[in-house]
């Protein structure tokens, strides 16, 4: 059932609404209300896309990602999320040296070098055309994705001069059966490994 909403933005769109209980009905007259109030308090689909546009300018034209159709298409969803939050993660870090109080030009240059060079590592991680990539990174924060941390299973780290990208991603764990020199001591099941990344170079763009 189409339904005429007016966003927070202004702009009113057509919105299909459905009865979340039994698809093969309309929707009762509670569920058009309840999806009226929801949307009507969000931007239309046309604002959130010029948003997005909008906030991902400083990355330019996004190459595209290589790998099965299938995959292409949920990296490509996956990465206008993930440079979303790393665009949001650059403007916070830079928000939060205007605010310290540096003794020297020496500290105050370092602080801003720090930015320029995540910029730069957020212009290469852009760069990527690895489907594989996005879609194994899809849950880690900016911080790791520009590598400046490493979480439990992932560590991105750049070469600037080559342009190379490497994701490393920890070894799994395995249960490994110890058996014991004494006949009459039962062996013993252990996990080892999880301990050591395996680094894998990702394809990314000129």
């Amino acid at each position: 059932m189409l339904v005429e909403i007016t966003g927070s933005c202004g702009h009113t769109k057509p919105r299909d609404v459905k009865n979340s209980e039994n698809r093969y009905e309309e929707p009762t007259n509670r569920q058009v209300r309840k999806e009226t109030k929801f949307w009507s308090t969000r931007i239309c689909s046309d604002c959130y896309r010029d948003d997005v546009s909008q906030r991902l300018e400083r990355f330019g034209t996004l190459p595209t990602l290589e790998g099965s159709e299938k995959q292409a298409s949920w990296a490509t969803r996956i990465r206008q999320y993930q440079l979303l939050k790393v665009n949001e993660f650059l403007g916070n870090l830079l928000s939060y040296i205007d605010t310290l109080d540096l003794d020297s030009v020496d500290d105050s240059t370092k602080c801003y070098d720090n930015i320029s060079n995540a910029e730069k590592l957020a212009e290469m991680l852009a760069s990527v055309t690895d489907a594989k990539f996005w879609i194994d990174t899809r849950d880690e924060d900016a911080q790791i994705l520009v590598g400046i941390d490493y979480s439990r299973d992932h560590q991105v780290k750049f070469d600037l001069e080559t342009g190379e990208v490497v994701l490393a991603t920890r070894a799994g764990t395995k249960l490994v059966e110890m058996s014991s020199r004494n006949e009459t001591s039962p062996s013993k099941v252990i996990r080892v490994g999880g301990k050591l990344f395996h680094d894998r170079l990702v394809k990314a763009g000129s």
